[in-house]
């Protein structure tokens, strides 16, 4: 046998006898729906994050030149060891490279870099190298959090996503620091 299904009729008691809509509830439902104000957009910012040393950091993509594949660091004689890694050729470019786990105090044992930043700041360039490059992200300011004052003197900001912390790197501050050779 074929079931249609439960009796609508038979489940209404019979003296009860259906409401219809008047016109002026057909009049309300057929207008479109009232807009509301507009939401305030929030500002976001953008951010170029990646990974270095086991802890993710960003910066502003107007601060990044380029992403290379690493290329050989030279050590140089009495200024490698700290934050100065050393220098590289990068396309036909003698620059610095700041070993972002020696300048933030990090443990760098998580293996081999695979890609180098190039950095631009006013007319001073500088690389670094990084475990992976994670992306662009786009940034809310109210997620955007101040630091401590016992953190980094090179971080400016810090703002959580979904899965990660991450570090937003004071470019200035760092050049400023490698141009003065403060590290």
């Amino acid at each position: 046998m074929n079931n249609p299904g439960p009796n609508i009729e038979s489940s209404r008691d019979p003296a009860q006898k259906p409401v219809l809509p008047d016109a002026r509830t057909i009049s309300k439902l057929s207008q479109p729906p009232k807009q509301k104000a507009p939401l305030e957009t929030e500002k976001t910012e953008s951010f170029f994050v990646f990974k270095c040393a086991g802890h993710f950091f960003a910066l502003k993509p107007a601060w990044v030149g380029e992403v290379t594949p690493s290329v050989f660091v030279h050590r140089i004689p009495h200024r490698s060891g700290n934050a100065i890694e050393g220098i590289s050729n990068i396309n036909g470019d003698l620059v610095p490279v700041v070993s972002v786990a020696n300048a933030f105090k990090l443990d760098s044992s998580s293996g081999k870099s695979s890609m180098m930043v190039l950095c631009h700041v006013g007319g001073e360039k500088f690389a670094f190298e990084t475990d992976s490059i994670e992306g662009m992200f786009s940034v809310g300011a109210s997620r955007i959090k101040e630091v401590s004052e016992g953190d980094s003197p090179f971080i400016a900001n810090k703002f959580d996503t979904d899965n990660m912390q991450v570090w937003v790197i004071d470019v200035d501050l760092l050049a400023g620091a490698i141009a003065r050779r403060a590290i």
